[in-house]
């Protein structure tokens, strides 16, 4: 399935391109309401599983911003699955422009980078058991955290994090379904944990994507230097809302009474 914003091949199941986090298909408000009533049923019937399909999210952006600027990433130049190894992942979505050879300059243009660290050598970096507990303190859990790229920056695909794995991942990504049906996107890369309203941002009027975090700053990876890149992005290209904490109960919250409330 080819996404008609960027351009990027994507697997028949998705329904957001993992490029760029725009939806794959034109949905009309009908359409719409009845996936979210079947996102609400399966989530009420614990079909994690099928869901986790429905929700398959990118973990990448390629240098494109979701509109979030925050990023550049690595999308598949040979086939639909894979990557391509060219510039980050980061945090938020991607608007669709010419990749970017390098993430450093790629950032700079969008915004002010504070901070470059290696991601070998990170002491933020957590294992999966870690990032599971962590995502499960928080009320995190309907769906499970997937990794797609090892310490070392190599892509080998979304994996399944396990609760007593070490193994150590730059990256994690997992879902949040609210009560409302809206849907979520949690991240987490150098630790630091970022939450993507897409279906806020699906239907906001404004150009500009939002993202949460619980700091003033957003971290990206850049998986062909294995670096993380922690950046103050430019408002036009990405607003960030700053909230005490990512749970489930802030996302309820804001589910309800919606992200401009902050």
């Amino acid at each position: 399935m080819r996404c008609p914003n960027c351009g990027k091949e994507n697997g028949e199941d998705r329904i957001i391109c993992f490029e760029c986090l725009k939806p794959l298909k034109k949905e009309n408000d009908r359409s719409k309401k009845k996936r979210f009533l079947i996102i609400a049923a399966l989530a009420v019937a614990v079909a994690a599983a099928v869901l986790a399909i429905l929700l398959n999210r990118p973990k990448q952006v390629t240098i494109p911003e979701e509109k979030p600027g925050t990023a550049v990433s690595d999308p598949a130049k040979d086939t639909a699955t894979r990557p391509e190894t060219t510039a980050a992942t980061a945090t938020a979505p991607p608007r669709a422009e010419p990749l970017a050879e390098d993430a450093e300059a790629y950032f700079s243009e969008r915004g002010n980078v504070i901070g470059k660290t290696d991601a070998a050598s990170s002491q933020d970096v957590h294992s999966e058991a870690e990032t599971v507990s962590e995502l499960k303190g928080r009320g995190l859990t309907q769906y499970s955290v997937t990794a797609e790229y090892s310490a070392d920056g190599h892509y080998s695909g979304a994996s399944d994090a396990s609760a007593d794995s070490q193994e150590r991942h730059p990256m994690y990504t997992t879902y949040y379904v609210a009560s409302n049906g809206d849907i979520w996107t949690i991240t987490e890369i150098n630790g630091r944990i970022t939450a993507y309203p897409v279906t806020w941002n699906m239907n906001a009027e404004s150009g500009t994507e939002t993202i949460l975090s619980e700091t003033e700053t957003i971290i990206s990876y850049d998986s062909v230097k294995n670096c993380f890149y922690e950046t103050i992005p430019d408002p036009s290209v990405l607003i960030v809302k700053k909230v005490e904490r990512i749970d489930a109960e802030t996302l309820e919250k804001l589910s309800t009474e919606g992200v401009d409330s902050l």
